[in-house]
């Protein structure tokens, strides 16, 4: 897993101050669990990852952040018998942390310990964005196999039940259905007053009755929950190493045509994560030229105003070294993004294109 650097968030003497709290918190942590039977390594794993995200988005607050992804649960009720924060408020009592952050502290601490239990409560702040998606993170990869492994067998779920191909291939199905309709629907209310109202038709998944079948469906599920680029990012890469398992086990028990069908599925979430990110990146340069569109305006409405034939051309003067400088903020903008886009698609694909071809040889071969 990679590792934050530190040294990237200490850019004053507070911020060195702000990283003995944090791993005061750490020790805090390992205190107040222990005996708890909990594996404390997954707080560890969270802060890490927030920490990541985190340098990613300089606008974070990294002590908040970090402060709520060790602490969340030290005041959990399915863990600990203490009301209104007290086991919190322990921490807290040693050090001089002004009342307005500390209460953005414990209501982000309380969101995020409900969030722990159900996955399904959405974000209100940048920094709850970060820690939930830290904590979904920890259903990739490795990690993540571990769990589905572990929680199907506390359901006493089998390992693999053919039918579930056919189960999963019908979700995705009517999953298709229900977006070609939204779509349809978004047509109808762009060209026509007289719509119909789209209706949220009852698509219910029937949820496949295995391991596998489950580990199918949820490591696309789970992606899409995520809210930051980086995130999304991650998930990814511990996306294809899921979907390689996936490709492996099928292989093994011998449904040689599915393997085809998850290749497909692992190329199809790189296209589809880099459409995302392309779409978004464009958006910021729609955005400027439309500011820039917007104080050109501005300019013919100031210079209109003036009375003078000789005033409007000094003014007309002024203005047209602010386009130039406007047209060279819109090229850098462009350029970057460009380069950014290029960037994160190379991230994505490296060394996919030659297992590629690999792999579909090696599907022909075993076919």
């Amino acid at each position: 897993m990679e590792q934050f650097n530190e040294n990237e968030f200490k850019t004053n003497e507070n911020d060195f101050e702000k990283f003995n709290i944090l791993n005061e918190a750490k020790a805090f942590l390992k205190g107040i669990m222990n005996g708890k039977n909990i594996d404390i390594n997954i707080y560890f794993r969270i802060f890490n990852t927030s920490m990541i995200i985190c340098q990613s988005i300089p606008q974070s607050d990294f002590f908040i952040i970090g402060l709520v992804s060790l602490l969340f649960d030290i005041d959990n009720k399915k863990i600990f018998k203490s009301e209104n924060n007290e086991n919190l408020k322990l921490f807290f009592k040693d050090y001089e942390i002004d009342e307005e952050t500390l209460n953005e502290i414990i209501n982000n601490i309380n969101i995020i310990s409900n969030f722990n239990e159900d996955n399904n409560l959405k974000a209100n702040t940048l920094e709850q964005c970060i820690i939930m998606d830290s904590i979904i993170l920890e259903n990739f990869g490795a990690i993540g196999l571990t769990k589905f492994f572990f929680e199907g067998g506390k359901k006493k779920l089998s390992m693999f039940k053919k039918e579930d191909l056919e189960i999963i291939k019908n979700n995705e199905r009517l999953k298709e259905e229900k977006i070609k309709k939204k779509e349809e629907e978004k047509i109808k209310k762009k060209f026509s007053s007289k719509h119909s109202q789209f209706k949220e038709e009852n698509y219910e998944d029937i949820k496949p009755k295995s391991i596998i079948g489950n580990l199918e469906e949820e490591i696309i599920k789970m992606k899409n929950k995520l809210y930051t680029d980086k995130a999304k990012l991650i998930a990814i890469q511990k996306q294809k190493f899921m979907f390689d398992f996936l490709k492996e086990f099928y292989k093994e028990i011998g449904e040689k045509q599915h393997i085809k069908e998850i290749e497909d599925k692992k190329n199809k979430e790189i296209e589809k994560e880099i459409n995302r990110f392309t779409k978004k990146k464009n958006m910021e340069l729609f955005e400027l030229i439309n500011q820039e569109e917007e104080k050109e305006n501005i300019r013919e409405e100031k210079k209109n105003a003036l009375e003078t034939e000789e005033e409007q051309k000094k003014l007309e003067e002024i203005f047209e070294i602010e386009r130039g400088e406007a047209n060279l903020r819109i090229l850098e903008k462009k350029k970057e993004i460009e380069e950014k886009i290029e960037e994160y698609e190379k991230i994505l694909t490296k060394d996919n294109n030659l297992e590629e071809k690999n792999n579909n040889k090696n599907i022909e071969e075993s076919i």
